[in-house]
């Protein structure tokens, strides 16, 4: 089996991560087009005040450590 990854990134003003993937096993050749939207902390917390959530509150772990440039992950905490 041999992995391929082709894809720009994240298209700039679109937030929007458009990538193609190949996987070639002998001579079988499939293809896959995964597009998904990239959300800011900022950005669902603001959606999830607009669906009714209270307290809404950004981390960056499970743990509650910051959201900053240094985190590995976005948790978003609510109480509807």
């Amino acid at each position: 089996m041999k992995p391929w990854h082709e894809g720009p990134g994240p298209v700039p003003g679109l937030e929007l991560d458009d990538t193609r993937w190949i996987r070639i096993e002998g001579t079988r050749r499939e293809e896959y087009r995964l597009s998904h939207r990239l959300h800011s902390g900022a950005e669902l917390s603001s959606l999830a005040k607009e669906a009714g959530f209270s307290r809404v509150s950004v981390f960056g772990s499970l743990a509650g450590d910051p959201y900053d440039n240094n985190a590995r992950r976005l948790v978003l905490v609510g109480q509807k």
